[in-house]
């Protein structure tokens, strides 16, 4: 009877883990995404912020219910392709990393409000943002983007608030 218990508690343990909404993997000193984090269908936010992490996996494109991510302060130099696959997403937290260019596909992602990606290396985000008309906020301090690439964002999506450097160091 104990052991059928145990069976049952755990069943619904790992059940209750599956419809998880919010993951919190904030400060944990991690280096790659887990993999059971994929195996989260319900999955609408999740923050990987101040860890380690290199890269994202391609797997990523299993949490099509994400619609907030945020992998601020790791150790990032590209985004994936299959970021683009998560059409629910509103929010794209990316700050604080050494990413040099947004993939052009973000433009699929018709959902995304937010985009903050300030102290990176991005110097020119117009590609990957342009299409994307619901952005309400776009965050660029600390990249070397040039006044005439920030103008022509600005005409592009005119009810969009964007954040840019003053002084952003480019020739």
């Amino acid at each position: 009877m104990k052991a059928l218990l145990s069976i049952i508690f755990l069943m619904q343990f790992f059940n209750l883990i599956a419809q998880t909404t919010d993951l919190n993997l904030k400060k944990q000193k991690l280096k790659a995404i887990p993999d059971s984090v994929f195996n989260q269908p319900e999955l609408k936010a999740l923050n990987l912020s101040k860890n380690r992490i290199a890269s994202i996996p391609r797997e990523i494109k299993q949490l099509r219910k994400l619609e907030v991510l945020n992998v601020s302060n790791n150790e990032l130099k590209a985004l994936p392709n299959e970021i683009c696959d998560l059409l629910e997403l509103k929010e794209l937290i990316i700050y604080k990393n050494e990413i040099m260019e947004l993939p052009t596909c973000i433009s699929k992602l018709q959902n995304l409000k937010v985009i903050d990606v300030w102290a990176n290396n991005i110097d020119d985000p117009t590609l990957a943002i342009k299409e994307l008309k619901k952005l309400e906020q776009a965050e660029f301090q600390v990249n070397p983007i040039k006044q005439e690439t920030q103008n022509q964002l600005m005409e592009l999506l005119p009810n969009t608030n964007f954040k840019f450097s003053s002084d952003c160091g480019c020739k």
